[in-house]
């Protein structure tokens, strides 16, 4: 489902044209489906932008890394443990970095967050959605037949986005249990969106995205 939405992508507007007009993901979506706020301070690239935790390149596969910063003689978190698990969120869960290593271009963020700011992340989030949107759909378009295609980016917003927008037609309707206590004492809607994910091959995907 995340390829065939992904044909539909306009990056002028960034928005998809779909049969039943013109839809894309809000800054309402993402406080409803992540809980983030979707007010916050900005965020300067230049504040704090000093690099805290000594890092190495050499050492950032996710186990180096974790091993390299994680202090077992102590149960106090420190700054440099909190630091490190920041960078640690950022490139692996939030933001996806294209390749298996924390990335440093983070740490200024990281740092920031650590310092305590109430940085508004829900923007950071969607307008970099947005751009890997683009350029997803500009490496479809010069795919061929054979080849491997990689997405970058926060596509586990996207994939909870089109469960939401597709709920009525995704084969996993139904089948959610509204009691679960998981479930049902949610915060966010993005608990209850990740038992909609289609996970059979038979399912027939397209479907939603065609006219009717």
């Amino acid at each position: 489902m995340l390829v065939a939405s992904i044909y539909f992508w306009d990056a002028t507007h960034n928005t998809f044209h779909l049969p039943c007009g013109m839809v894309t993901p809000t800054l309402f979506d993402v406080a409803s489906i992540t809980g983030l706020h979707p007010l916050g301070e900005d965020f300067d690239p230049n504040y704090i932008d000093t690099d805290t935790i000594k890092f190495g390149e050499s050492k950032a596969t996710y186990t180096v890394f974790t091993v390299k910063h994680h202090n077992k003689d102590s149960d106090d978190v420190s700054d440099e443990e909190h630091i490190a698990f920041l960078a640690l969120w950022l490139s692996m869960c939030v933001f996806c970095s294209r390749s298996l290593q924390v990335a440093k271009r983070y740490l200024a963020l990281e740092n920031q967050l650590n310092s305590g700011r109430m940085l508004d992340l829900s923007q950071m989030i969607l307008g970099y959605l947005y751009e890997c949107l683009g350029e997803s759909a500009d490496l479809l378009r010069a795919y061929e037949a054979g080849t491997y295609l990689l997405f970058v980016g926060p596509f586990w917003l996207l994939q909870l986005w089109l469960n939401a927008t597709f709920e009525t037609v995704l084969p996993k309707k139904g089948l959610v249990d509204e009691n679960d206590e998981a479930i049902k004492n949610r915060t966010i809607e993005g608990t209850r969106l990740t038992y909609l994910t289609p996970r059979t091959k038979e399912v027939n995907c397209l479907k939603p995205f065609k006219p009717t």
